[in-house]
């Protein structure tokens, strides 16, 4: 491993690291506000699958607004609970790594109640991933993304990186 790839990971670790603590104290009562945008807008998914699908939708087309409204954890969307300065960092890099030209999803292997596990293929050229999405039940029975994992994707955003 390079310095190079060494760093990538340590970034990719720490970022993850910090989406799912920012997840986990939105959703164990910490923080508060900061999103400010507006509530009144029905967020999430009608479906977990859906979720999935609008989530990659949203990154494919490099949509902050439509990938925060799914992105989100049991309180709701990301976008309602988290600061908006760390929201759109905390996007952009998720976007660098699920650009794609297609994905598909694969069996739904639910933990427990009110989640659910995608096995997810991204392709992007001709370089094909998989990885694991877990989405969660919110509000008003929405579904949310809460966890992606982004090792396994790490090469595909160094390379869009390089371009």
């Amino acid at each position: 491993m390079t310095a190079e790839n060494s760093v990538n990971c340590l970034k990719v670790s720490t970022i993850a690291a910090g989406v799912m603590i920012a997840l986990a104290a939105c959703s164990s009562g910490g923080g508060g506000g900061g999103g400010g945008g507006s509530r009144s807008q029905m967020t999430g998914a009608p479906a977990p699958r859906l979720a999935v699908e609008q989530f990659l939708a949203a990154a494919r087309a490099q949509d902050l607004q439509a990938f925060s409204s799914v992105w989100g954890s049991e309180r709701g969307a990301a976008r309602d609970i988290v600061d908006r300065s760390q929201l759109e960092k905390r996007e952009l890099t998720m976007m660098c790594y699920l650009t794609h030209d297609r994905f598909e999803i694969g069996a739904d292997m639910t933990p427990k109640p009110g989640e659910h596990d995608y096995t997810v293929q991204l392709s992007r050229e001709s370089q094909t991933r998989e990885t694991k999405i877990t989405v969660v039940q919110g509000p008003s029975e929405r579904w949310y993304v809460l966890d992606v994992q982004l090792a396994p994707l790490q090469d595909l955003c160094s390379r869009q990186q390089k371009r």
